[in-house]
C-alpha cells in the first residue's frame, strides 16, 4: 500500500487471491512454527502408538471438585488397559511417587494376575512420578513386566494421551451425576469415582475379544 517509501514490497501476498500464498522467507516461516494440529482431518496420526499393539496400559492423575475425600484422597491415578477396556482407579493422598509406586505394584501384582491381563507398554504423560526412575526400574526388575516398554508424551500435549484423558473425564462426568443426584456432598467424590469405575467395567463395550463388558 505504499506506506513505507524506499522499499519495494510484492503487491501479491496483499492480494484476497494471493491471500493463501505461502510465505518463502525463512525467517517469516521460523517465526510463524507452530505446533501441528492434532484434528486435522487431512493426516491422521497415530496418537496412542499402534492400534494392534497388544498390552498397552495407559495412566494419569485426576482430580474431582478440588475437595479432599472421605478417606483423605486429593486425587485420582486411572489406569486403563487398551485391549481389554479394563479401568482401574486408585485414591492418592499427595501426588508422589512413592504412592504411585505403591499402586503400580498392586495393579502388576495383583489387578492384573486376577485378570490375566498383560502389561507390555506403559504410557503416561511426562510427569515424574508416573515415569520417574522408581517406576521404570520397578518395571524392569519385575518378572512380568521386564520386557515392558516404558514410553511418555511431551510437554502440554495431552492429545498424545488420549486414552486416559478420556477415561478421565467420563469418570469425572459419572461421578458428578452420581453426586448430583444422590444429594451427597462432595467429599464422596472418590467412592463416586469407584461406582462410576464399577459400572464402566459392567457396561459392553468394543474390545481385542469382541463387543463385550470388560470384566
Amino acid at each position: 500500500r505504499n506506506l513505507i517509501k524506499g522499499i519495494k514490497l510484492d503487491k501479491k501476498p496483499f492480494r484476497k487471491k494471493y491471500k493463501n500464498a505461502i510465505c518463502k522467507c525463512n525467517t517469516c516461516i521460523r517465526a510463524k512454527l507452530t505446533r501441528k494440529n492434532f484434528r486435522t482431518p487431512r493426516v491422521r496420526i497415530n496418537l496412542d502408538g499402534d492400534s494392534k499393539e497388544k498390552g498397552v496400559i495407559s495412566a494419569d492423575i485426576f482430580e474431582v471438585l478440588n475437595t479432599p475425600s472421605m478417606e483423605g484422597f486429593k486425587h485420582g491415578l486411572q489406569f486403563k488397559h487398551k485391549d481389554a477396556k479394563k479401568v482401574y482407579v486408585y485414591g492418592l493422598v499427595n501426588k508422589s511417587g512413592d504412592e504411585v509406586l505403591k499402586c503400580m505394584k498392586d495393579l502388576v501384582e495383583v489387578q492384573l494376575v486376577a485378570d490375566g491381563l498383560q502389561m507390555k507398554r506403559y504410557h503416561a504423560d511426562g510427569a515424574g512420578e508416573l515415569i520417574g526412575k522408581h517406576i521404570r526400574n520397578y518395571l524392569r526388575e519385575n518378572k512380568s513386566t521386564g520386557t515392558t516398554k516404558v514410553t511418555w508424551t511431551p510437554r502440554n500435549t495431552p492429545e498424545m494421551n488420549s486414552i486416559s484423558e478420556r477415561a478421565n473425564r467420563t469418570l469425572k462426568e459419572m461421578a458428578l451425576a452420581l453426586l448430583l443426584d444422590s444429594g451427597l456432598p462432595s467429599v464422596f467424590w472418590f467412592t463416586a469415582v469407584q461406582h462410576a469405575v464399577h459400572l464402566i467395567n459392567l457396561l459392553p463395550t468394543k474390545t481385542a475379544k469382541g463387543y463385550i463388558s470388560p470384566v
